[in-house]
């Protein structure tokens, strides 16, 4: 993509796949069977490990008594490996901070990195990602307040260590020791969580930031940050370095430095990462705990694509509520674990009691449900099996498409004699056929749930499609719907039509495209005006989304390097052409608020 600096510098918060009608706040919620934050990630054979403190039931403050791992091939599947370093292994330590995570291809080893407020930082490895873990060490590998310890693996085999405040100490090549000197690659932001990778030939010193330098904050536009919790100014940032040891090289604008924002919360710690030649960043949030309602401090792992320009700036962009596009569907002719989860509802998960070890699924009760995103039923499944183990009875019916969707399988399980004994159940299947995400409802509750399978069918090897949300945009200034009636976009409609809906779709490089389903037509700007004029998908206008403060959208469009917004009297088309949104004099008129519809199967072609 290319951007001029000067809109570089404009261009603070963007990509977005948009948040609720009801306003409620965009952060994604990958795991939610315990509260988890400062995640770290190692990407090995094809799987995606996420490492990430446990934030214990009504903890107060920073005190989590474990690391948690999940993992996925897919990144909207989870699978739950459960707590894998509980802090009560290390004799030297009572409670953990953030980990850091990393992979040592010279040795083939695991580290796994942990710290302690005021004690230090410590390291354990493995010959697995998923441990066990040896202190091979026997104490810590730094004393004092040095937490959130970051460690990078250069090109020639060199690791390095990294601690908030930019100081830097090179590791030996056993990683459990360090070599003379230290280095410090410090900037002028205070900050916490740093994290070094290197992208496409360039270093990148990433961090959560306490300042406040963002154009969008809400003293910026005089609300109040306390009126407007849970807004924060905490953001996810970054500079350059010239090697892992400095110097700093600054993006080309303060503003330039901003990756993610905004987080529901008070802190966040980023972590990033390529998969399948695709860029993600990882933060937590407290959006999970603030949906529940719970007392304490507690927090939850999101995760969200992230984008480079051509001279390697991080793209600013906001932090969405969902809409990943899913990197393969799902094989149910393979035997799946029950604890990997797309989403869930109450359920929880312990080491199983089974054969195989791993993990099961307990504390399910009625109307209780487990969601597994893209699973790709081919030419169609015959019959379904579960592991599962109960003291009186159960049942889970197989739904698709949603928890009250077409029900394909029910499954009546029986009384096998106690939590502790296992039975393999069966049950025909019909009309499971196709993509679809799948439902397991628990009607009936009281048993243990360790894997299953569907069998008698193919998947169709289907890729998944870009992301395409439906959804109708509304003027905050006139308080109507953009309609493409007679092509002409303007805001007079009072309610949602077909010329009223649009398909928004993830362009994958920070940009969106808008296709009107009355006109059939993608939007693109004529004269200044968005016109719904292109049957092209190639010639239609790309927008980038800035979310705003109180949860509407600025639609910045690229060609024309401007943002649209709706003319004073109301009565005209929309148009381009204002260089700065956040100027009072534009604020209403050139904000949008953008709601969910339906969601498509398909890309519109």
């Amino acid at each position: 993509m290319n951007l001029k600096k000067n809109n570089l510098r404009l261009v603070i918060i963007l990509h977005c796949i948009l948040i609720s009608a009801s306003g409620a706040w965009s952060n994604t919620i990958i795991f939610s069977q315990r509260y988890t934050a400062d995640p770290a990630v190692i990407v090995y054979d094809g799987r995606v490990y996420i490492y990430a403190s446990h934030d214990v039931k009504d903890q107060d403050g920073f005190k989590m008594d474990g690391y948690t791992c999940i993992s996925s091939d897919d990144l909207l599947n989870w699978t739950d490996h459960g707590e894998v370093l509980k802090a009560s292994q290390i004799p030297y330590v009572d409670h953990f901070w953030a980990p850091q995570a990393i992979y040592n291809e010279a040795n083939e080893k695991f580290y796994l990195y942990f710290c302690q407020d005021h004690i230090g930082t410590g390291v354990v490895e493995s010959d697995t990602p998923l441990g066990p873990w040896t202190d091979v060490r026997g104490t810590l590998l730094m004393e004092g307040h040095r937490v959130d310890v970051g460690v990078f693996i250069d090109d020639d085999g060199t690791p390095y260590a990294y601690w908030p405040g930019g100081i830097v100490k090179k590791l030996k090549p056993n990683m459990i020791e360090f070599e003379e000197g230290e280095w410090s690659v410090w900037n002028d932001d205070g900050h916490e969580a740093p994290y070094v990778r290197k992208f496409n030939d360039r270093y990148y010193y990433m961090y959560m930031t306490f300042s406040d330098h963002e154009l969008w904050s809400c003293e910026q536009f005089n609300i109040g940050c306390d009126d407007t919790y849970p807004w924060a100014n905490f953001f996810h940032r970054y500079h350059f370095l010239e090697s892992p040891t400095g110097p700093v090289i600054e993006p080309e604008s303060i503003h330039g430095r901003t990756m993610m924002w905004p987080l529901v919360g008070d802190n966040t710690h980023p972590a990033v990462f390529e998969f399948h030649g695709q860029y993600y960043s990882l933060y937590h949030s407290k959006i999970l705990q603030l949906q529940r309602d719970e007392p304490g401090y507690h927090r939850n792992i999101g995760l969200d694509r992230i984008y480079f320009d051509d001279q390697g700036h991080i793209i600013p962009q906001a932090i969405t509520k969902e809409g990943l596009r899913q990197v393969k569907y799902l094989n149910p002719y393979k035997r799946q674990g029950a604890e990997t989860i797309g989403r869930e509802e109450r359920i929880q998960t312990e080491p199983s009691t089974d054969a195989g070890g791993g993990r099961m699924v307990t504390q399910i009760d009625r109307n209780d449900w487990i969601k597994l995103f893209g699973v790709d039923f081919g030419s169609g499944a015959a019959s379904f099996e579960a592991r599962v183990a109960s003291a009186a009875s159960g049942t889970i019916e197989v739904r698709l498409d949603s928890v009250n969707g077409r029900t394909v399988a029910v499954l009546d399980i029986p009384d096998t004699g106690g939590y502790h004994n296992w039975e393999t159940v069966k049950t025909p299947v019909a009309g499971a056929e196709g993509v679809h995400d799948m439902f397991f409802v628990f009607t009936q509750g009281g048993f243990h749930f360790n894997w299953w399978q569907f069998h008698g069918g193919e998947p169709s090897g289907a890729i998944p499609p870009p992301v395409v949300k439906r959804v109708s945009i509304r003027s905050s200034a006139n308080d109507r719907y953009l309609s493409a009636a007679g092509s002409e976009i303007s805001a007079n409609a009072s309610q949602v039509g077909t010329f009223e809906t649009f398909d928004l779709i993830d362009n994958e490089d920070g940009t969106y495209s808008l296709f009107n389903l009355g006109m059939n037509k993608f939007v693109s700007m004529q004269d200044g005006s968005a016109v719904a004029s292109e049957t092209n998908e190639s010639n239609a206008e790309r927008f980038l989304l800035m979310h705003t403060p109180n949860g509407s959208y600025c639609l910045f469009s690229q060609s024309g390097e401007s943002y649209l917004y709706l003319p004073d009297n109301g009565t005209g088309p929309i148009k381009k052409g204002i260089d700065e949104p956040w100027n009072n004099p534009y604020r209403e008129v050139s904000r949008f608020w953008i709601s969910y519809l339906d969601v498509p199967e398909t890309k519109p072609r």
